[in-house]
């Protein structure tokens, strides 16, 4: 195969080499393309805007029939690539529906040790418009590795004659890459490091020293956890290269011995010293902990953010001072993150201390953690070390969005990995299940989809003057343009007041992906709100008339006046001279370069920074602007068109482009003049303003509430540009908040119940004030010291209030001690046993919006051990046959306040099953049901076959309104047009009862009237329907005619073989049943029956039948241990409907592809899942077989793969037919003949009063 890594791994070759080396190999011949978009003055403008120097149509191929374009963009030499990306998208879309797909190269005008980006442009299948683009880029260039892509290019060129769109896609494919990365990952986690790490055990206290491999899993997620988010920072040049570099580390570590499976002094020496020294503590007070003297513990000893270094001798070649200078490069980031777990249990009168060894960060080796050198380093292609699996990727800390993908690992992977981890690792079983944590990563489409929904029906309540159609296209991601938002100042106004009040809360929050999508998406707004607040107030803009100039005179030597001549032009004159006419954008490019070429400085009172940051003169031109935040749009007065815009406020699509502008290292000049780094100070503000006010957390695995703090760590990085060379200045970076108060791990379906609700008690409101405050505090501080002084307030005052409500008979004195002992600091602590959310979160009347994807597991299972956990949780949706989701949407809803929104992703089975009656009566009685999507038979979850449902409901009275929509007809890939979809498929339902939930439209509902207003349900009848016989072992009970024979000539006498005979019955299988009759297979089952005890059939005695108990005792070690038995083994289990077989019955079998139902005889017995009806009738016969019930009965389930359908009781018993049916309107109808059916058929549609219309929808379904 051609290797294509000299290529991807280099400088831009340029577009003629890349379409000879690359992409002929792969596609074939291509047709030359010779235009240049940009020469089109409308194009020129937009891309000039985006910083793009030219587009040009590079090649044209034919794939599959298709035109595959080849586009190569060169983008100006000031800007880094990704900074770029929101005008480069906007540019594609507006483009996109010129062609079915392209391959798009970026790249600078200097390519030399520049980054080039190599983009697909995919044309969504049935999009409608050019927002359903979706976009996937590589990034490369000489120092990335291309390793992923040179190899799925290697395949297509190897495959080139057998390519598919499929082939093309996945070479694409970050979904693959997640997988790949993550099954090496957790080979070297589960197969590799699990078995030779060893971390402290509970016993490792102080002098007495104990390692064990015993929570190997947990402490290694945790190291993955740190290392990963040191990985992804390390992108953004935080992380000194001597920290992942062999020959650096050589020249640093006494013993340098990498490769070594018996040193763990890599991860002692630099990862812990890293985390815990470097990371954890502000750069100025960083230093070595002394050695203790004599066995004498320093006034050190205990304090854990100090570096570390062995006492059996030093692990480094250099003094510790010069080794705190290795880790000046390193920001002090906080957070919790890095914070060692080892804690200091000081004895009475803090005389003498106990540490008690969590991460085993010790300079005494019988205490240290130990992880092999080797499990970090190794170079083995079969066993390779955890560095050289992430070195073999490319990370990037932006975070996809659904229409733009990076093809590289970034934070989402987080929670990838987390969902798979888990599959290993259940801290509450100690199992190795994913499937009983019953947790699916959400997909990014689905989060967003949730989060702009649950956001909009929020301002819909909040600011009921905004309609609809304006806040749909402020919280849907695919704004086209954000010109077409119609706000007043008032409005904006009340919706960003609205936001900054909301409070959410997942109550599974997982990894963090529903949470990371609210801050993402109320940052996104908030940011578009200050952008439309600049276009309605007059005072921010700046209205320029012809005639108006701008200056800027420095000094004597140079002398620059700029007239606006209107229609967006300038005439610039420079010391008297050049007066050349320019448009904005050229003429603040142009300003720069000849204040470059005077070299005076490039201050904040420039025409360049007038046109390209915002900046203004003196004022000297327009004493209306006073400072340089006052002016946020240049608008010609007469024409009013945006002359420019200031683009820190410049947001397209989405809210993308600062976290896209990843800024190059500054130094403290510019930075205190760049505008852009202002602006991530005004973004990390709001985040840290959100998250504090507005974002809440809940999940029963610790872990997962570590991975989600991570995320939001990712987050406030990556919106900071670093100042070089300035470690007095953090490098400009703001110390992370700390998020224990956020994000708890706690059993979110327990709660604490209140004795007596206390109305107003003066001590203990200001008890709860004070315990607020503290958190809010400990929330920013930034010290070691800060956080163990705010800690300390923190529990004497949970003491006094615990006590306080006690004595109050608040709480129950048991209760009340479980409150005050819960800690929200203890990171190594398991899971919380209840969840309070005014004592853990201080949200007294309740949340704005519950969101999540709730677990799905059954209570049943385990032996029934989380029913017997929560029947007496006191839930209305409780069900013993039922799934915990149920509970959570209870939970979700007792969480809210009025009004409040709930929006989960779940299991779809409450809509129709039995067990889900329950919750659908709670719905209907104490919600209103806004949204119900069901996603029927689309696999929303990869790790997940269960078919699933969004459901969005506000805690108020049901209007009978449901927006609801059935999505069998969208693709996976679809999913990122779900917006669209729904409002084009949906449909206004009425679910107001406990009956199954089915979304129909209207002509559906007119049918669904009609059979419901003539019929009354079967399960309302005289009759029994049942399932056939379980035996529990089919092998031994269910046996052949030959067999049947065998057993009746092994009887000794007349009488025993009489009596077996009328044991021994013919049985039907499901498979054996037909549309009006049956084939039966010589098959009998052996009817040892239980007895029914209340018609007093006694159970079968195995000894009246020795020929009988002689051939199941062959099967003896299966019937013994089998689940359905008797009372003995020999014995089948209870039936009370026994004698129902000694009746005539209508049979069916449970798995079908249309109605398949036929008379069975009296004493014919059926095998379970088949089912059957008894007292048979022909006339009941031809209606369940006619296709208006077959209609109906589908209508309440849900149709698998291949178009098969389960027919279970639950849904025949709910089918409508009249009782006091003529025998007569069906006699002689019940044989299998075309022209019959077609009677039947006729029959029925008369009998319930169809349409010729609702026929006619019945026939084509």
């Amino acid at each position: 195969m051609k290797n294509f890594r000299p290529i991807f791994e280099n400088d831009w070759c340029g577009i003629e080499s890349f379409l000879k080396e690359v992409l002929s190999p792969v596609f074939g011949e291509y047709e030359q393309g010779y235009d240049v978009l940009t020469n089109e003055p409308e194009v020129r403008e937009k891309a000039k805007n985006a910083n793009i120097t030219e587009i040009r149509h590079a090649a044209t191929f034919d794939f599959f029939g298709s035109d595959l374009k080849v586009f190569d963009i060169t983008v100006g030499d000031n800007k880094k690539l990704e900074n770029n990306k929101v005008g480069i998208q906007t540019l594609v879309r507006q483009y996109i529906n010129q062609f079915e797909g392209a391959l798009i190269i970026f790249h600078h005008q200097n390519v030399k040790n520049q980054e080039w980006r190599f983009s697909f442009i995919e044309k969504r299948i049935n999009a409608k418009d050019s927002t359903s683009a979706k976009r996937y880029t590589y990034i490369l260039g000489r120092h990335l590795p291309a390793r992923t892509i040179s190899e799925r290019f290697a395949y297509l060129e190897a495959h080139k004659d057998v390519l598919t769109l499929k082939d093309l896609t996945d070479a694409f494919s970050v979904e693959s890459l997640t997988k790949e990365f993550f099954g090496q990952l957790f080979t070297w986690y589960s197969d590799w490091a699990c078995k030779v790490c060893k971390f402290p055990s509970d016993k490792c206290i102080a002098a007495n020293a104990d390692l064990t491999t015993e929570k190997n899993e947990i402490n290694l997620i945790r190291l993955i956890t740190r290392i990963m988010f040191v990985w992804f920072i390390k992108q953004k040049n935080l992380i000194p290269t001597w920290i992942f570099n062999k020959n650096e580390l050589a020249e640093i570590l006494a013993d340098a011995d990498l490769s070594s499976d018996k040193k763990g002094n890599y991860y002692n020496a630099v990862l812990q010293n890293l985390f815990f020294g470097a990371l954890n503590k502000k750069i100025e007070e960083r230093a070595f902990a002394e050695a203790s003297k004599a066995g004498v513990a320093n006034e050190q000893y205990g304090i854990k953010t100090y570096f570390r270094d062995a006492n059996e001798g030093s692990f480094f070649k250099c003094s510790p001072k010069e080794m705190v200078k290795k880790f000046l490069d390193v920001p002090f980031l906080n957070g919790g993150l890095f914070e060692c777990l080892d804690w200091d249990e000081p004895t009475k009168n803090n005389t003498s201390h106990k540490v008690h060894y969590v991460d085993g960060f010790s300079r005494d080796k019988d205490r240290r953690a130990f992880v092999p050198n080797i499990l970090f380093w190794s170079e083995d292609e079969k066993q390779p070390g955890l560095i050289t699996i992430l070195s073999r990727y490319n990370f990037t800390v932006e975070e996809s969005t659904p229409s733009d993908v990076q093809v590289a690992l970034d934070p989402e992977l987080l929670g990838k990995v987390f969902e798979n981890l888990l599959g290993t690792y259940n801290p509450e079983t100690r199992e190795s299940a994913r499937k009983e944590s019953g947790s699916f990563y959400t997909p990014r489409e689905i989060v967003s989809y949730m989060v702009n929904s649950s956001i909009k029906a929020y301002l819909q309540e909040k600011v009921p003057d905004v309609n609809e159609e304006n806040l749909e296209r402020l919280t849907n991601d695919n704004k086209a343009d954000d010109s077409e938002i119609k706000l007043t100042e008032e409005q904006i106004n009340k919706i960003r007041s609205a936001l900054f009040e909301i409070k959410i809360i997942d109550p599974a929050c997982g990894s963090g992906a529903f949470p990371m999508g609210i801050l993402n998406k109320l940052v996104e707004i908030h940011v578009l709100l200050d952008k439309l607040s600049a276009c309605t107030k007059s005072e921010h803009n700046l209205y320029i008339k012809k005639g108006q100039s701008v200056n800027y005179n420095p000094d004597e030597s140079l002398k620059i006046n700029a007239e606006y001549l209107g229609n967006q032009e300038f005439k610039l004159c420079v010391n008297g001279e050049e007066n050349t006419i320019y448009n904005s954008q050229d003429l603040a490019l142009h300003v720069k370069e000849i204040i470059n070429r005077h070299n005076k400085k490039l201050g904040k009172n420039t025409i360049a920074n007038l046109f390209s940051q915002g900046r203004i003169d003196d004022g000297k031109s327009f004493n209306s602007i006073k400072t340089k935040t006052d002016i946020h749009q240049i608008v010609d007065e007469d024409s009013k068109d945006i002359i420019w815009q200031y683009r820190s406020y410049n947001v397209k699509n989405k809210f993308r482009q600062y976290r896209n502008e990843e800024k190059q290292a500054l130094s403290i000049n510019t930075a205190e003049e760049d505008n852009d780094f202002e602006y991530a100070k005004y973004l990390y503000s709001l985040k840290t303003r959100i998250i504090q006010d507005s974002i809440f957390g809940v999940d029963i695995q610790p872990i997962a509430v570590q991975i989600s703090k991570l995320r939001f760590f990712i987050s406030l990085i990556c919106e900071q540009p670093k100042i070089e060379n300035h470690p007095e200045e953090n490098y400009g970076y703001n110390p992370l908040p700390n998020l224990e108060t956020k994000f708890v791990a706690a059993n979110t379906l327990i709660g604490k119940a209140k004795e007596e609700e206390i109305l107003s008690f003066a001590k203990i409101d200001e008890i709860t004030k004070k315990l607020g405050e503290i958190r809010k505090v400990h929330f920013s501080a930034k010290t070691a010291q800060e956080k163990k002084e705010n800690r300390e307030q923190d529990e004497k005052l949970r003491k006094e209030l615990s006590k306080l409500l006690e004595e109050e008979q608040v709480y129950s004195p048991e209760d009340a001690k479980q409150l005050a002992a819960w800690n929200p600091y203890d990171q190594s602590a398991p899971a919380s046993s209840f969840f309070d959310a005014e004592w853990m979160f201080g949200v007294k009347d309740g949340f704005d919006v519950v969101i999540g994807n709730p677990p799905y597991v059954q209570l049943q299972g385990d032996g029934g051990k989380l029913a017997k956990i929560y029947e007496n949780q006191k839930f209305a949706a409780f069900a013993k046959t039922g799934d915990i989701y149920c509970l959570f949407y209870e939970k979700g809803f007792n969480l809210l306040n009025t009004k409040g929104l709930l929006c989960f992703i779940t299991s779809n089975k409450w809509m129709r099953a039995g067990y889900g009656e329950k919750l659908r009566d709670f719905f209907a009685k104490n919600v209103n049901p806004i949204l119900l999507v069901d996603f029927a038979g689309v696999k929303v979850f990869d790790s997940a076959t269960v078919d699933t449902n969004i459901m969005l409901f506000e805690k108020a009275k049901n209007s009978g309104k449901t927006k609801s929509c059935i999505a069998t007809s969208l693709t996976k890939d679809g999913l990122s047009n779900l917006s669209d979809f729904v409002q084009h498929n949906s449909r206004a339902c009425d679910f107001a009862t406990s009956d199954s939930w089915v979304i129909l439209s209207p002509i559906e509902q007119s049918i669904k009237r009609k059979i419901e207003a003539v019929g009354v349900p079967l399960k309302d009848w005289d009759i029994s329907i049942n399932y056939g016989i379980k035996t529990g072992f089919n092998d031994a009970f269910i046996v052949s005619g030959a067999k049947r024979d065998e057993i009746l000539a092994n009887c000794k006498t007349d009488e025993e073989r009489e009596k077996t005979a009328e044991l021994i019955r013919p049985i039907l299988r499901g498979r054996d049943i037909k549309r009006y009759e049956y084939n039966f297979a010589d098959l009998y089952l052996i009817n040892t029956h239980n007895g029914v005890k209340d018609k007093n059939i006694p159970r079968i005695n195995i000894k009246d039948y020795p020929a009988i108990k002689k051939h199941l005792d062959e099967y003896w070690d299966k019937i013994s241990t089998r689940a359905d038995k008797g009372d003995t083994p020999y014995n089948l289990r209870n039936c009370t409907y026994m004698d129902e077989f000694n009746k005539p019955k209508i049979i069916w079998g449970n798995l079908n592809l249309s109605a398949t139902y036929t008379l069975a005889p009296a004493g014919m017995m059926i095998n379970a899942p088949a089912t059957m009806i008894v007292p048979a009738s022909e006339s009941l016969l031809c209606i369940l077989n006619s296709k208006l019930a077959d209609y109906y009965i589908r209508n309440l389930g849900v149709t698998r793969n291949g178009g098969y359908f389960e027919y279970k009781p639950m849904f025949i018993e709910q089918l409508p037919v009249p009782q006091n049916i003529d025998e007569n309107l069906f006699k002689e109808l019940s044989k299998k003949e075309l022209d019959n059916e077609k009677e039947i058929d006729r029959k029925v549609y008369e009998l319930y009063g169809l349409t010729k219309d609702e026929i006619l929808f019945v026939e084509m379904m």
